[in-house]
This record gives structure tokens, sequence and C-alpha cells, in this order.
């Protein structure tokens, strides 16, 4: 019985503040919950649905396109940690081996004294890991000149605990970098998938950074003067791609989407009201707004050079 309960999922509400602090994770766990066609669904580490709760309905939702006649699968585990700790967690808690495509290619990740260094903190809490220093740049540096990517095992990790340090510390400019770096690098780029609710969290940081920038100017000197005006430019940008994303991920009939756009509409209410009289008018990122979609695009890959990422397309940022 236990291996066929779910956790109850419940995309928590979020609040348009701009303290990045406070942002709370998408999701809340509220119990479990034992459902009939759940308990048939197979796991995948790169499932194709996700499951959330609306109210008292169970609801699974792709997570990816589905061709017609395709098996349905979903994640059983935390499919962010290593192949090794992932199938020690299938064999000991479903007595299977798991055999999908990303786990027929073995462990690509690191492994040795590296490994050893982020299982180090895997099972800790980030929020009290700023006593470590530069544990998490060191690392990411060793883990580069391995030959790993971004998107390899323990890179999300130590961006995310870095990210963390660097709020603490109130580093705006850092803070945004390695948002930048979290959001358009490593979970774009992660195997087997980051989940569409852990993207969403740095999404929302994106664009809490991205409207804090201009107010800590001094944080950006030199060369990086440029960054605060363009920044603020694209925080309401960033913000309508969360709400955009969120209706994407887990529908627009839900009473987080119904929420997150009041909230959006607001903030826009609430911009309006501090430009006054100089006729601002935000130019939305609907397909049919061609030219703001792609000034969007071009702004961002500003944004994404500074931060040391090549330029990516309208796709991969929209």
């Amino acid at each position: 019985m236990r291996n066929n309960a779910l956790k109850i999922i419940v995309p928590n509400l979020k609040p348009h503040h701009l303290d990045p602090r406070s942002c709370q994770g998408s999701n809340s766990v509220g119990g479990i919950v034992l459902d009939q066609f759940a308990s048939m669904v197979n796991h995948s580490c790169d499932s194709n649905t996700f499951w959330i709760n609306e109210g008292e309905a169970l609801r699974f939702r792709a997570a990816k396109d589905i061709s017609a006649g395709s098996e349905l699968s979903m994640s059983y585990t935390d499919t962010t940690r290593d192949y090794k700790t992932r199938q020690e967690a299938y064999i000991s808690q479903f007595n299977f081996t798991c055999s999908c495509e990303i786990c027929q290619k073995g462990d690509d990740g690191p492994t040795g004294k590296l490994r050893d260094k982020i299982l180090q903190i895997e099972n800790l809490d980030k929020s009290a890991l700023d006593f470590r220093g530069n544990f998490f740049d060191k690392t990411i540096q060793d883990m580069t000149k391995a030959g790993f990517g971004l998107g390899a095992y323990g890179m999300n990790l130590m961006h995310h605990g870095l990210l963390q340090l660097q709020i603490n510390q109130k580093d705006y400019k850092k803070i945004l970098r390695t948002c930048l770096v979290l959001y358009f690098g490593v979970e774009r780029l992660s195997i087997p998938p980051v989940p569409a609710d852990a993207r969403l969290d740095t999404l929302f940081r994106v664009f809490q950074i991205n409207g804090l920038a201009k107010q800590n100017a001094k944080s950006f000197r030199g060369t990086d003067s440029h960054v605060p005006a363009l920044a603020e430019k694209l925080h309401l940008n960033f913000y309508e791609l969360y709400v955009r994303m969120l209706e994407k991920w887990i529908g627009g009939d839900t009473t987080v989407t119904k929420f997150a756009k009041k909230s959006f509409d607001e903030f826009l209410k609430m911009k309006n009201a501090e430009e006054g009289d100089n006729k601002w008018q935000y130019a939305s990122l609907a397909k049919k707004n061609k030219g703001a979609r792609k000034e969007f695009v071009a702004n961002v890959n500003e944004l994404l050079v500074w931060a040391g990422l090549e330029k990516l397309g309208e796709k991969e940022i929209l």
C-alpha cells in the first residue's frame, strides 16, 4: 500500500513581493492519497506526466508532448539525484531497477571525491550552509575542470547552494547572475529534467531580483553598470513569463493560476500608478506581439551574455 500512495501536492499561492529571501516553493505536501489509476502508472526518470491536487481532485498533467498510444509514466522518487542513488532507492523502495532511456546510459556523473563532496550536502538544509564560504564556487569550478557541463548531476545542487549564500549576503549582482545561470543554463540542460515546479521557483526569483537590481545599482559597477536598467526593463516580462509558464504547468482553471493572473494585473496597475503621466504602457509577450517578443529575447540574451551564457533562441527563452 505504501508503494501505491502518492503525496498530495498542493500548489502554493505566491504574492508579488520582491524579496528573494521570501520566495516559498511552488508546492506544499498535504498528506497522501491512494488512487486506482495512479497505482497503474509506471515509473520513468524522464516521465511524461506529473500530478497535482486541485481541491479534492487528483490531476495528472502532461510534462511534455505525448504521442497517441504512448505509455504514460511518472517519477516515483526525486530524479534530481545521481544515477547510483536513484537506483538504490528504486530497489529498496519498489523492488525494481529502472531501465528508462536515461538510466540505460548508466552513471555519467561525477565519481570519487567529487561525488563525495556533492553527497556531503545533498541532504542538508541549504539555508544553513552560509558558513561554508567558497565551497559551492570551488565545487562548481572543480566539476567544470573535470569536463562536466551545466546539466551534469551536482550542478543544480551546487548552484542553488551558492544562490542561498548570495541571498543571505545580499550580493545582488551575484544573485542575478546565478539565477540566470540556473534557469537558462543548469535547469534547462539537466538530465534527468528538473521538475517544472522547481523551474518555476527559479523563474520567480529571476523576476524578483530583476525588480531589485536598479535600487541596488551600487552592486553593479564598471562594465556592469548597464545591467540594473536592463534588469528593471525586463522584470515585468519575467513576471508575465512566470504566469504563462504556471498556466501551462497546472492549467488556467486552477486557484493558483487565477491568483497569479490577478496578482500580475494588480502589479501592472501599481506600475502604471508609479509612472503617472508618462503614458507608460506594458507590451505583453502574447504571440501576436511579435515586436515585444523579439525585443524581450534580445534583451534577455544581453543579460545571458553578461552572465557568461550563450545566446538562446525565442523558443528556448519563451
